[in-house]
């Protein structure tokens, strides 16, 4: 099942809309919202899928932002993980995740904003 940004917009909670405003300010911009898949891990299971899409550099790539809730639980515990469509010439390491829960959060968020404003910006 798919769904556009806006039509969802209003009910994200208050981290993921956070996360939506600051891509948006970083010209990415959420091209597709998914629900159906899953997760193979025990405590991590499958929330949704925001594909992003630059609005600047390399215009038009994209990268997966894949949203997972711990034990399945909706308790505000989100961990997001960046994944790539094409993952030809980056080592995962190279990957950006972020537990929103976590400590320091802001100070996360923007480390996460830069790497994936980094990913945008390597030939690919």
């Amino acid at each position: 099942m798919e769904k556009s940004i806006e039509s969802i917009e209003k009910q994200l909670p208050p981290k993921r809309k956070n996360l939506l405003h600051l891509l948006r300010h970083n010209d990415w911009e959420v091209i597709e919202i998914s629900y159906d898949c899953h997760s193979d891990n025990y405590y991590w299971a499958f929330d949704q899928k925001w594909i992003i899409e630059s609005r600047r550099e390399n215009y038009g790539f994209t990268l997966d932002l894949t949203f997972y809730k711990y034990n399945g639980l909706y308790d505000g515990v989100d961990e997001v993980i960046v994944t790539l469509q094409n993952i030809n010439n980056t080592s995962i390491d190279e990957l950006a995740s972020i537990t929103f829960d976590a400590k320091k959060y802001e100070i996360q968020l923007n480390y996460f904003l830069d790497q994936i404003n980094k990913l945008r910006r390597k030939k690919l």
